[in-house]
C-alpha cells in the first residue's frame, strides 16, 4: 500500500461519471465518505475471462500498484467484479486536468506554450518513463489525455494496457492504443518494445510545441501511411523555440525505433539537463530539507495505513457540489501535503540524475 491511507472497506459516492470513449470503459470521480478525498473510478469490461487472462490482468495490477514514482499516477486499488466480466481500477485523482485540456485550451487562444513549461513537462514525463522502462514496463498509450496534472506537476496515467518485459520476452507484438499514436513498427504488426513509447511521447510533445498533429490525412488510412512514411507536417519553428528542443522531438519520431533516444538520453541532452539544473534552483532545492519532508510525509501515512479488506460500495448520483461540506478543508491539506511530497520527491531524483552526469545545480 506504500503511502497511501486507503482503506477498501470504506464507501465511495460518485461526483461526476465521464462521457464514455467507448463501450468497453466507464470512468468517474468518487469521493469517499470517510476521509472526504476524491479518486478516479475507471471500469473496463474484460473480453477474456478464462483463469490464465484473469491471473495475468490480476498480476499486472499487483505490478503497478508496486509503481511509486511523483511523476506517475497511484494506483489506489483494483478488483474484479463477482462475475469477472469487468476489472475495477481507483486511482489518484489529478485535480489540474490533462494535456488535452491544457493543449485545447492553448489552440483556443490560439497562444503557444512556454518552453520552460514544455521542457518541465518533458523531463517529468521521461523521468517517470525511465522508472517504468527499468523495471520493463511498457505504457503502450501515452498521449495527451494520459498525461494528467496536478499542480504543476506532470504524471503519467492510465496504464490499463501497459504490458511488463522479462528478459527471456523483449519484445511485444499486440497492436493497442490509440492509433493516431502508434509507432511505425507497431502499425507495421513487427515487434516492438520501449522505442514505441518514445514514438507516442513525440506525437504529444510535437502538438504541444506546434498546437496541431504531425500526420495529416483525410481518413485513417491516410494518416497511418503518413506514419509509416515519416510525412510529418513541416511548419517552421513557432515561437522560436530552441532549436535543440525541435530537433530532439523530430529525433522521437525517427521511423526507425533504434534512431530514437531513450528515455534516459533524453534525460541526458543538454537542453534537458540544464532546464532540470534551472528548476532545482527555482525551487529553492535543498537535500537535507527535501529528504526531511519526504520522510515525515511518509512517517504519517505510515502510522495512519490500515490493512482491514472489504469490497469497495459506491454509491450512485452525487452531485459535486452537494458533496461540498466543511471537512474538505482536510481534504485540501492533504492534498497540499501530497503535492509537496510529489514535489520533493521530483527534485531528488532529478539532482540524482545531475549527479549521474557530474553536473550539479548551477
Amino acid at each position: 500500500m506504500g503511502c497511501n491511507d486507503f482503506d477498501s472497506s470504506e464507501k465511495y459516492k460518485t461526483l461526476k461519471t465521464f462521457q464514455q470513449e467507448n463501450n468497453n470503459c466507464k470512468c468517474s470521480l468518487i469521493q469517499s465518505t470517510k476521509t472526504y478525498d476524491i479518486y478516479h473510478y475507471k471500469i473496463i469490461k474484460i473480453s477474456d475471462t478464462d483463469e490464465e487472462s484473469l491471473k495475468r490482468i490480476q498480476n499486472d495490477m499487483e505490478m503497478l500498484k508496486e509503481l511509486n514514482h511523483p511523476n506517475i499516477i497511484l494506483l489506489i486499488d483494483s478488483y474484479f467484479s463477482d462475475d469477472n466480466t469487468t476489472l475495477n481500477i481507483i486511482t489518484e485523482y489529478a485535480d489540474s486536468g490533462d494535456f488535452q485540456k491544457k493543449l485545447d485550451e492553448q489552440m483556443a487562444k490560439k497562444e503557444y506554450f512556454e518552453e520552460g513549461i514544455l521542457l518541465d513537462w518533458l523531463m517529468q514525463i521521461c523521468l517517470a518513463l525511465k522508472y517504468i522502462h527499468e523495471k520493463g514496463i511498457m505504457h503502450r498509450d501515452i498521449k495527451p489525455s494520459n498525461i494528467l496534472l496536478m499542480k504543476d506537476i506532470a504524471k503519467l496515467g492510465d496504464f490499463s494496457v501497459a504490458k511488463t518485459l522479462s528478459p527471456n520476452l523483449k519484445y511485444a507484438k499486440t497492436m493497442v492504443a490509440t492509433p493516431k499514436y502508434l509507432a511505425p513498427e507497431i502499425i507495421k504488426k513487427e515487434k516492438y518494445s520501449f522505442k514505441a513509447d518514445i514514438w507516442s511521447l513525440g506525437v504529444t510533445f510535437y502538438q504541444l510545441i506546434y498546437l496541431e498533429y504531425p500526420f495529416k490525412g483525410k481518413n485513417e488510412a491516410e494518416i497511418r501511411e503518413n506514419i509509416l512514411e515519416g510525412n510529418k507536417k513541416e511548419i517552421k519553428n513557432p515561437n522560436s523555440y530552441d532549436p535543440k528542443l525541435i530537433e530532439l522531438i523530430n529525433k522521437m519520431l525517427s521511423k526507425r525505433p533504434e534512431e530514437r533516444p531513450s528515455s534516459e538520453e533524453i534525460l541526458d541532452n543538454t537542453i534537458i539537463s540544464t532546464r532540470m539544473s534551472c528548476y532545482l534552483k527555482e525551487n529553492n532545492y535543498d537535500l537535507k530539507k527535501a529528504e526531511e519532508s519526504i520522510k515525515e510525509y511518509e512517517d504519517h501515512n505510515e502510522k495512519k495505513e490500515t490493512k482491514k479488506q472489504g469490497k469497495i460500495k459506491i454509491i450512485e448520483n452525487v452531485k459535486i457540489e452537494d458533496s461540498i461540506n466543511d471537512d474538505n478543508f482536510g481534504m485540501n491539506k492533504r492534498r497540499e501535503n501530497k503535492a509537496k511530497y510529489d514535489l520533493n520527491r521530483q527534485m531528488t531524483l532529478m539532482q540524482k540524475e545531475l549527479l549521474r552526469k557530474n553536473m550539479t545545480c548551477q
